[in-house]
């Protein structure tokens, strides 16, 4: 053992410590600027979990949980999610459940880029600390504005990928299929990340084909079982994403924008647009999986199959995007790393650099909400691509067949 190295050791943890203590208090005071600037500045901070807290009070008056009054912010989550939320009611009595879940959603946003730094991105340079820089320092305040929405797919997020980390490691994903099953219960587009198991484990399809049967049968479920409620939940689901035109900032908004001029994206044709391109996706990497273990390859595999599972979602919100946009970077790092000569690698990097800043302008063209959508998709494409040039070098490596000699 180096002496210098044991010698020096007690002193980093209290750097490292200091270094997060710096991020947290500029995470905190840029999500206070955002707050007051720029996200709903009139409107109290944590507004998703008030609106959970409002549905949950409305169902336990014997109201209807998605009948809107005022100035109230639609609640379009299924009946399950306000009966699981009145019984956590009698568990945490008063305002103990309002702190105990805006605790767990601030312990859930730091959990984040640690578990994607340490466990899903195999980098040397991609460290906590990175990871978190990146995390408070996202385009348009991405991680600040999931802050202050107290949306709970932070919690979600945090529940999924932890419990990915033991079936990445050895190939075990049931807690994993129970989370992502919980999860779907609440949000149906946490169903892509299992492509996850299905990309990345082995023997695994017919378990992710079960959980996703497991979550239809539950939703049918609802529709049988509450069939007042549920179509309450429709009703105003649809309404908030087609009418109201709530669709994010994932390819539904961009789709949803150019189906007015052209008549196939029209209705549900947008939403099928959205489906398509993630399955040309997921197919491509299907095709692609046997170079996932090639040279330089390897550690960008479950970093692209994460991205791809959160940018398949359609309607991408900021608290769906900011956790795909560490994998994200990582994979743009590595790819400039390999482009052949400085000249080239400069010219790359200011590009990207280019596209952050139109990210962090302050008055951005109306196709700003896709722009991070295709952020995404680009460094899926990259890896596709990289994956793509692997196999047609194995191909035109393999030995010619031998000809028989004596063939006269």
């Amino acid at each position: 053992m180096n002496p210098e190295a044991t010698a020096s050791s007690p002193r980093l943890p209290a750097r490292e410590l200091l270094a997060y203590a710096l991020l947290a208090l500029t995470f905190a005071a840029i999500s206070f600027a955002v707050h007051k600037t720029q996200l709903h500045g009139t409107v109290k901070p944590f507004w998703d979990a008030r609106i959970y807290a409002n549905a949950i009070a409305k169902s336990a008056a014997g109201a209807d949980p998605y009948s809107i009054q005022g100035t109230e912010l639609p609640f379009v989550y299924p009946p399950l999610f306000v009966r699981g939320g009145a019984i956590l009611k009698h568990i945490f009595p008063a305002r103990s459940g309002w702190y105990l879940y805006l605790a767990a959603t601030c312990l859930a946003m730091a959990a984040i880029p640690w578990m994607l730094a340490t466990s899903y991105t195999r980098s040397l340079w991609l460290t906590p600390l990175i990871a978190y820089i990146v995390f408070v320092f996202e385009p348009n305040s991405y991680a600040e504005g999931s802050l202050l929405t107290a949306n709970i797919a932070t919690l979600l997020y945090a529940l999924t990928l932890g419990t990915a980390i033991r079936g990445l490691r050895r190939n075990q994903w049931t807690w994993f299929y129970l989370a992502v099953v919980f999860a779907a219960l609440i949000k149906p587009p946490f169903l892509a990340l299992l492509i996850l198991p299905w990309l990345a484990g082995q023997r695994q399809l017919w378990k992710c084909a079960l959980s996703v049967a497991v979550t239809v049968a539950a939703y049918l479920a609802q529709r049988f079982g509450s069939p007042a409620l549920y179509a309450s939940f429709q009703q105003r689901t649809v309404g908030q994403i087609m009418i109201k035109g709530d669709t994010g900032v994932g390819f539904l908004s961009f789709f949803v924008g150019i189906g007015h001029r052209l008549g196939l994206l029209q209705g549900k044709g947008a939403l099928l647009a959205c489906v398509l391109l993630a399955g040309v996706l997921a197919a491509a990497l299907l095709l692609l999986r046997n170079q996932r273990n090639a040279p330089g390859a390897e550690s960008l595999w479950v970093p692209a199959l994460l991205v791809t599972a959160i940018v398949s979602n359609p309607r991408l919100m900021l608290y769906d995007a900011d956790v795909a946009i560490i994998p994200a970077v990582f994979i743009y790092v590595e790819w400039l790393r390999t482009l052949p000569n400085a000249r080239i690698r400069n010219t790359a990097a200011a590009v990207l650099l280019s596209f952050f800043a139109v990210l962090f302008s302050k008055d951005p063209p109306p196709t700003k909400p896709t722009a991070v959508s295709v952020l995404l998709l680009v460094s899926v494409l990259l890896v596709i691509a990289r994956l793509a040039r692997q196999t047609t070098r194995s191909v035109s490596h393999q030995p010619e067949p031998l000809h028989a000699s004596h063939s006269r």
